[in-house]
């Protein structure tokens, strides 16, 4: 019965062969974070320990002692050392839920859900601490500080469980995670990032707790480029205010030069600060998001 209940999961989420490639990644953070306990495989992070590993290019808010200034006197470019580390790092998995999430073919919630399988897999393969929430207009933990790949089939069952929120308040949900959670780690947070209240101090108040955000925006191909015209009725999916109106190219160019001005002002908010977004599609393929744009993007390795 069991394995039959892990096989079944893993058709759903992740195929079996794609899964055995993720046994080659590991997670990065930007920051080093301190653990209890020693992690069981060694990171390249930014750290202290004697063994030199490589260089990465420096953004802003590295610490300055870590820049290779003899390099950089031969380059004139800034880059920073990395080190062979062990630790036991914090991976934290926020995945939303809220209603404008169940959108799209395919769907930004079932490709989310195969995204946050994928990282935690990651994460408990190489022994790093995984705490997986769900959100909407608040914080819902499931799984709280699970280390292993033993605890694979339980992050798949939380993912199997979950079922469409209701409206999004990143703002007032990031807040409460930050409150809730006093150890400071890498806070991966998977979402369409669309919020009328927006995002920004909820991000702010992720940095003040010194945690590590990595935003990764999902969008489907129609959100991206509708295919639309004519009379239509528009419906708001979280607070179902109903819009009609008469679609042309003229509405969709303006539809679309304010969709690349929001994701713009996203990526711009998170660089500004020493953070990385990731935007994708859902009919990107996902092999490709994992690992081609996860790597580029120096959230796995």
């Amino acid at each position: 019965m069991g394995d039959t209940l892990v096989s079944n999961m893993l058709i759903n989420l992740l195929e079996p062969e794609f899964i055995r490639k993720l046994e080659y990644l590991s997670i990065l953070s930007r920051k080093v974070f301190k653990g209890s306990l020693k992690g069981e495989h060694r990171s390249k992070r930014k750290g202290t320990s004697p063994e030199f590993s490589d260089y990465r290019n420096y953004v802003a808010g590295d610490d300055l002692r870590y820049i290779d200034w003899n390099l950089y006197g031969r380059l004139e470019k800034l880059f920073l050392k990395l080190f062979l580390e062990e630790e036991d790092l914090y991976v934290y998995l926020l995945l939303d839920t809220s209603a404008s999430m169940d959108y799209g073919t395919p769907g930004k919630l079932d490709y989310s859900m195969k995204l946050a399988a994928s990282l935690g897999y990651i994460a408990l393969t190489n022994m790093d601490r995984l705490c997986f929430m769900t959100f909407d207009n608040n914080i819902h933990i499931e799984i709280n500080s699970a280390r292993g790949k033993g605890q694979f089939l339980n992050l798949l069952r939380h993912l199997q469980k979950i079922k469409q929120g209701e409206i999004t308040h990143l703002n007032q949900a990031l807040k409460n995670f930050a409150m809730r959670f006093s150890k400071p780690g890498l806070v991966i947070i998977i979402s369409d990032f669309f919020d009328k209240d927006g995002y920004e101090e909820g991000l702010k108040f992720l940095l003040y707790k010194k945690f590590d955000p990595f935003l990764i925006q999902i969008l489907s191909p129609q959100e991206l480029s509708p295919d639309m015209s004519g009379n239509i009725k528009l419906i708001d999916r979280e607070t179902n205010i109903v819009k009609e109106m008469t679609l042309n190219q003229t509405i969709i160019d303006i539809y679309k030069k304010n969709l690349t001005a929001y994701i713009d002002n996203l990526y711009n908010f998170a660089a500004k600060r020493g953070f990385q977004h990731i935007l994708t599609s859902t009919d990107c393929p996902f092999d490709n998001l994992i690992m081609n744009s996860l790597r580029r993007g120096e959230l796995v390795r």
